[in-house]
């Protein structure tokens, strides 16, 4: 189905470029990057199986990102078709149609493919200091994108006043699996410090609410630093309409406080709830003639966590080439346990520190990149055959060299 809709989207593209370039009004544009990158860890194999980085490999180079963007303007309508083409295989990232239905920004409409509003989603790859998104962001947020339509307006209050409301609704996955859609808002608010300031900044505040269906009447959800079944939720996409919900706040702020280069201070804070699918056993009495046996099955639910996390990056100019920039990134990813009620990574509080250098020459960027991720200390313990082993701080840090270059 994905195949066939990403064909389909193509065709109609490519129709559409053909058809517009033949127009004296416009003509389509390309534009894109390419991110070769060698990545490097402190270990080849990872214990306790964490989630978020790969343990099958100890370094290896690879394509990160190899973006190509077609874009068409025609008066208020603009048609983007965006791909990525790595060694992995081609991905349709972004393809949507945009309509300006009232001038200056006051009312803007897009359909499509596109990516859902967050400020570090919406931040292009090719300009983060960091290589990849905050550990939040990605969780929340996964593959950025979905499809829907998306309502944006940007009135001119005053002379430096001009928010940003976004007002989206989408399939809640790229492939719908229920009737119902997700709803998703962000707000964007510049303050007004004054053309003569040498500080600018925005704050800001986003909300989801949203869910996939569920397989049975009943959940697991965490109480008391235990996994509880409840019962009696029902079934079908409106009874797991919900249960995928998350708010965040968000500010930027801008200095120029020294005579070589600006000041960028940036964060975020999100705290939500995602379901993620999973079994629990059911055992039942089965009679065979005068024996009776017990039968135990597997049946298909969802787990329900509540989880939060942020990330404050500091970014400090040293020159129109260079940049340092140092990243705190914190997630929980079941605020409901603590301490030794956690047993699995999935439920683990993780902290990384990131910092590193980023170099501009034209069209290349150049980014060396350190993370240093850790376990909450009093989570961090992992089960094997010898029993429980304390596991907060595994050799697993990153190394990240990245060469981009920007058409």
């Amino acid at each position: 189905m994905q195949q066939r809709f990403s064909l389909l989207l193509t065709v109609s593209f490519v129709g559409l470029l053909i058809i517009s370039s033949n127009q004296a009004t416009a003509q389509p544009t390309v534009s894109g990057y390419v991110q070769a990158e060698w990545l490097h860890f402190d270990q080849s194999s990872n214990p306790d199986k964490r989630a978020f980085y790969w343990d099958a490999e100890k370094n290896f180079f690879q394509i990160r990102r190899g973006r190509a963007k077609f874009t068409h303007h025609d008066g208020a309508f603009k048609g983007v078709l965006q791909a990525d083409f790595t060694e992995r295989g081609v991905d349709v990232k972004d393809a949507y149609l945009q309509v300006n239905l009232v001038k200056e920004n006051l009312l803007n409409v897009t359909v499509g493919l596109f990516n859902r509003p967050n400020y570090e989603v919406e931040l292009s790859s090719s300009k983060r200091e960091s290589p990849e998104r905050s550990q939040v962001i990605r969780a929340f947020y996964p593959g950025e994108r979905d499809l829907g339509f998306k309502f944006e307006s940007s009135p001119k209050l005053s002379e430096d006043f001009i928010p940003t409301i976004q007002l989206a609704l989408f399939n809640g996955n790229p492939n719908e699996s229920d009737a119902l859609k997700d709803i998703a808002t962000r707000l964007i608010l510049p303050l007004p410090l004054g053309k003569e300031s040498k500080v600018s900044a925005t704050v800001g505040g986003s909300f989801y609410y949203g869910g996939i269906p569920q397989p049975e009447d009943s959940v697991i959800s965490f109480e008391n630093g235990m996994p509880v079944i409840t019962f009696g939720n029902g079934t079908g996409a409106s009874q797991g309409w919900g249960n995928r919900t998350n708010v965040g706040i968000e500010a930027q702020v801008h200095a120029k406080l020294f005579s070589f280069g600006s000041t960028h201070l940036t964060g975020e804070f999100l705290s939500g709830m995602r379901p993620t699918t999973t079994t629990r056993e059911i055992t039942r009495e089965v009679q065979d003639g005068d024996t009776t046996i017990i039968v135990t099955t597997a049946q298909p639910t969802l787990a329900i966590r509540n989880q939060s996390g942020f990330y404050v990056q500091l970014a400090q100019d040293l020159s129109k080439k260079y940049t340092v920039a140092a990243k705190y990134d914190v997630f929980d990813r079941n605020t409901d346990l603590s301490g030794n009620q956690v047993s699995s990574s999935s439920d683990r509080q993780a902290t990384v520190i990131g910092f590193g250098a980023i170099g501009t020459f034209g069209p290349v960027r150049i980014t060396a990149w350190y993370e240093m991720p850790t376990f909450a200390a009093d989570e961090a313990t992992f089960v094997d055959g010898s029993g429980a082993t304390k596991s907060d701080d595994l050799k697993d840090n990153k190394t990240t060299v990245r060469f981009q270059y920007k058409f």
